[in-house]
């Protein structure tokens, strides 16, 4: 089981990570095991200061995709401090 302790769950992760899983490339990994990946990895990258490098990541391996180029430009929002 994951560990978010320094946020509270951010449901906006959980429904990017399920886009990100159905859209990109899983190389044969369960849609629901990559969407927990994702999920994990974004709450990271929130949690140490880095979602707008791993947007950009995340937008090469969506290149062309406006769907994916929808979800990076939230998460490259979100990474903004307010």
């Amino acid at each position: 089981m994951s560990d978010h302790s320094t946020n509270a769950p951010d449901p906006r992760f959980t429904a990017i990570s399920q886009v990100l899983a159905a859209r990109l490339p899983t190389e044969g990994v369960p849609e629901d095991g990559v969407a927990s990946a994702f999920r994990d990895t974004l709450y990271a990258a929130h949690d140490r200061g880095i979602l707008d490098p791993v947007a950009k990541m995340i937008e090469q391996q969506g290149e062309g995709d406006a769907v994916v180029s929808a979800v990076v430009r939230q998460l490259q929002s979100d990474a903004r401090p307010e």
